[in-house]
């Protein structure tokens, strides 16, 4: 094998990877506490969507990479401005959706290039973000829309409060 090849297959295996080691990282933070309380240090709540990992990788094609995960709930979701949002989500969902975990990738995104593509393509067609929506009930795909800018705040830059 040259080493051409060889950088290839080195990087079909880094990207079919990733997934599993940010999986693999939350389960190993929740073995050790991590996961106990309400909040950990990073102030995220999103123990209950790492079940939503694989599924969310999947969506985006294992493309870009994993920039955080974030559970968001019902006072989020019921909110005024939520609401468009709110019916596609409990359409896609066959019931009324409580909690969602957002799924956020980093990358050049476009519209078909994703799975259940949701809302208008960006500027020019591609986005830099990818933002899944997968209910943890049943782990289910809602929705992936692809935008220029991240609307949340997924990264942490810092431990401790």
């Amino acid at each position: 094998m040259g080493p051409r090849s060889q950088e290839q297959l080195r990087r079909r295996w880094t990207r079919r990877l990733e997934p599993v080691v940010a999986v693999l990282t939350l389960v190993t933070a929740c073995l050790s506490g991590g996961c106990t309380s309400a909040r950990n240090t990073l102030g995220t709540n999103a123990a209950a969507c790492v079940q939503a990992l694989p599924v969310a990788a999947r969506a985006v094609h294992h493309r870009g990479s994993f920039d955080g995960v974030i559970l968001v709930d019902e006072g989020r979701l019921g909110q005024p401005d939520q609401t468009a949002l709110r019916a596609v989500l409990d359409q896609r969902a066959g019931r009324r959706v409580t909690t969602v975990c957002l799924v956020s990738y980093s990358g050049e995104f476009r519209l078909s290039q994703v799975d259940l593509p949701t809302g208008s393509a960006p500027p020019g067609g591609t986005g830099h973000y990818a933002i899944v929506v997968v209910s943890p009930r049943g782990v289910q795909l809602l929705a992936t829309f692809v935008l220029s800018t991240q609307p949340l705040g997924f990264r942490h830059n810092h431990l401790g409060p």
